[in-house]
């Protein structure tokens, strides 16, 4: 959603005669990073022409991702690890979440659509299980990763690291 909004004319003198300068403006409102590109002004007086090019970049928050574990991790238990995804305003897309662990994908969750265009967040979460913690689980680390599918993709991470009692 874009308007032009235009001042009034501003004269001046510069002692050779009047000089009258028009103080132009474009004002995107709720900028989304689609809106990110080359704009161009173009001002005509008579036959005289003049173009100014400018480069907008819209800036935008990457998702926040949290994940958790229950304070209680104890071996030959089953864990239930917790990721929750907040969503900024202006990002709408398919997410996929990644589960890994050590860099081994574990599980890939694909499909659900999140769309904050029109309130401040989005929030999803998702979960991963763990059926039965052994020693090994001792100090490993489980990575929950957000890809949202937009142009281009948005990616954001999450770690927890297991303090497994019972581990030798």
């Amino acid at each position: 959603n874009m308007r032009l909004v235009s001042g009034d004319p501003v004269v001046s003198s510069t002692g050779v005669g009047n000089v009258s300068s028009v103080s132009v403006e474009l004002m995107v409102i709720g900028a989304m990073r689609l809106d990110s590109g080359n704009y161009t002004c173009i001002a005509t007086i008579g036959f005289v022409v003049s173009l100014r090019n400018v480069s907008i970049s819209v800036l935008f928050l990457t998702p926040s991702v949290t994940v958790s574990a229950p304070n209680t991790q104890t071996v030959g238990q089953s864990l239930t690890l917790e990721c929750s995804v907040t969503s900024v305003r202006g990002i709408t897309g398919r997410v996929v979440i990644v589960w890994r662990s050590n860099a081994t994908e574990l599980e890939r969750m694909m499909g659900v659509s999140v769309s904050s265009t029109t309130s401040n967040s989005a929030v999803y979460t998702d979960s991963y299980t763990i059926s039965q913690l052994s020693t090994s689980d001792e100090g490993r680390v489980y990575q929950c990763e957000v890809v949202i599918n937009t142009s281009p993709p948005v990616m954001a991470t999450g770690n927890v690291t297991l303090d497994v009692t019972g581990a030798i």
